[in-house]
């Protein structure tokens, strides 16, 4: 049996338990750096998920302020069109701007504004050191409350009024800063905009025809044609057969002046008067009357071969031949074929939008005086300079020169240059005749030139048998220096306006059962014309301006254009039936930017 040789002595024989204690210490070592290691980036994620939590609770902590300024932007919008409709009569826009002009006009030297209050917020005196823009800065309230946050709001007065594309737009700075209180250091933000107002002009003399409750059965146009060029809008009656505008006649509405030297015995009518705005349309530059059918409680009557809403499209004419809108709340036809329209839609007119009458209530917005009726302010504004009866202007007429002391009005004639110079709002207790196709052999003027700017009220009618245009242009700046333009007349006639010379003449005796006198073939009439019961077509005529009336009667041997003057939006006479009227007011933000 083979013998196990035995270890040599002196070599030691390796020890199996001291191997496996020194591995050990080996392995816990390294797990404790890596305990370390890990406990360390723990810490170090911990410390950056706490900076990313705190940077992320302040952006959006400055996100909610920013939002919150902006918010107070939004709310200085939202209250000053709340607090302009609840009382359209006395607001910030009467108390800021003169509304009796079109576009508004900012008063010299502006009011201290402390103390207004706007949709329930009181303006005071801002402190600002130093001030950044031009004005005084008021704060509008104090501090509102929105969600975990608030904002405070400081607008600057007084507004500046610019005009952008042919609308007048007040501009008002604000500043809005918003507070978040939803973190220990509550985060602020500041914004800097304008508030910017668009001013839409519902006033009559926005329009080339403002109608009203029509003529016996509610005809609106009765006998024609008329050729409207130009806007018109017709308030009409709800009840029994309603009112109705009759286009079977070959009436039209259309958007340019195509057309208006050659309808006219004048040279050139379209010479005398202000140039139509242009604008783009499909990318080609025309003038644009901006015309549209707006129609209240009101049928429209077409026919296959009669009456037009508008013109087939072309290009390289200059002109815009379609309707920029038709809007009714009634029907139109039987046929539609002729209605040429961008937009055909329902009728947004206000359901406070009435008929100018003479008869309603009359509040004056320069003054804040309140009229029983539009008759009354006139009265009490107004030069009689004839004690009683009527005013003739013709070649027989001496030449006279009348001024009210008080300050009313101001009338002259002179019949060498057939010059008629007015100023104010002269009443002629009667009726106005301009021309007078009584005088044996016929009336010898070849027009009546009128100056200056006023209006010519006739109690009874106005009869025209001769033309009626400025000396120069129609409404042309002067040699004065006043705020008004020249060469613009109103006529108001509290019956009916009487174009030709087949007029009543109830203010002379003349009857029905007598001839009809002369009058010009086609008779020309550069004015604003209101009347109250209607406009009474006899001969061809011209009207460039604004006609308002209840309802347009034209004898079927007579023909009417009228050509809506676009500047008469602001710049009808002072003393015209509702001669400005914001209905409708368009808010928006403009010029944003962060105050850092």
């Amino acid at each position: 049996m083979a013998t196990q040789p035995s270890p040599r002595r002196g070599c030691p024989v390796p020890s199996t338990l001291e191997i496996s204690s020194s591995e050990s210490g080996a392995a816990l070592l390294v797990t404790v750096l890596i305990l370390l290691v890990v406990s360390i980036l723990g810490t170090a994620i911990v410390n950056m998920g706490q900076v990313d939590y705190t940077l992320s609770s302040n952006y959006r902590s400055s996100i909610m302020a920013l939002n919150l300024a902006d918010s107070g932007l939004q709310a200085s919008a939202a209250d000053l069109r709340a607090d302009y409709y609840a009382d359209p009569t006395d607001n910030w826009l009467v108390n800021w701007l003169n509304v009796g002009t079109m576009p508004p006009s900012v008063p010299t030297p502006f009011p201290d504004a402390t103390g207004t209050v706007i949709n329930g917020f009181t303006l005071g005196p801002a402190s600002l050191s130093p001030n950044p823009y031009p004005g005084t800065p008021y704060d509008l309230g104090g501090a509102s409350a929105l969600g975990t946050g608030s904002f405070t709001r400081t607008i600057w007065l007084p507004p500046t009024v610019t005009i952008e594309n042919g609308t007048p737009v007040v501009n008002i700075r604000v500043r809005s800063t918003g507070f978040d209180g939803s973190v220990a250091t509550p985060a602020n933000a500041t914004i800097d905009g304008v508030v910017a107002i668009e001013l839409t002009d519902s006033s009559p003399y926005s329009t080339g025809a403002f109608l009203g409750a029509g003529d016996g059965g509610g005809e609106l146009i009765r006998g024609g044609p008329v050729r409207i060029a130009g806007t018109v809008v017709a308030i009409g009656v709800p009840s029994g057969n309603g009112t109705r505008l009759d286009m079977t006649n070959g009436s039209s509405i259309v958007n340019n002046y195509n057309g208006i030297d050659g309808a006219s015995a004048l040279s050139s009518l379209s010479a005398k008067l202000p140039p139509l705005d242009t604008f783009d349309s499909n990318g080609e530059t025309v003038e644009n009357l901006g015309a549209e059918l707006r129609l209240k409680d009101v049928t429209t009557l077409m026919s296959r071969f009669g009456g037009q809403l508008g013109e087939p499209d072309a290009t390289g004419d200059g002109y815009k031949e379609t309707l920029d809108g038709v809007y009714t709340d009634a029907s139109i036809g039987p046929y539609t074929d002729n209605i040429y329209a961008d937009i055909v839609s329902s009728s947004d007119l206000a359901d406070d939008l009435v008929f100018p009458s003479l008869y309603a209530a009359y509040t004056d917005p320069n003054t804040g005086i309140d009229y029983p009726t539009f008759t009354d302010f006139l009265d009490a504004n107004s030069y009689q300079p004839i004690t009683g009866g009527d005013l003739t202007i013709s070649s027989a007429m001496a030449a006279f020169d009348l001024v009210d002391p008080a300050g009313n009005g101001a009338v002259s004639w002179d019949p060498s240059t057939e010059t008629l110079t007015i100023d104010g709002i002269v009443k002629i207790y009667g009726t106005i005749y301009f021309g007078d196709p009584s005088i044996p052999g016929g009336d010898t003027l070849a027009a009546i030139n009128y100056d200056g700017t006023g209006v010519l009220w006739a109690t009874n009618d106005i009869e025209i048998t001769k033309d009626v245009y400025p000396a120069g242009s129609y409404l042309h700046d002067g040699p004065d220096l006043d705020s008004e333009v020249d060469g613009n007349l109103g006529l108001i006639a509290s019956d009916e306006i009487i174009v030709g010379g087949r007029g009543r003449g109830r203010g002379r005796g003349r009857g029905r059962g007598e001839p009809p006198g002369t009058s010009d073939s086609n008779i020309q009439i550069l004015a604003t014309v209101f009347a109250e019961k209607r406009l009474r077509v006899e001969s061809p005529a011209n009207i460039a301006g604004t006609v308002v009336t209840n309802a347009i009667k034209v004898n079927p041997r007579a023909s009417l254009n009228i050509w809506h003057v676009p500047s008469l939006a602001g710049g009808a006479p002072n003393g015209m039936p509702v001669g400005i009227m914001i209905a409708d007011i368009e808010v928006a933000i403009s010029n944003w930017f962060q105050r850092r």
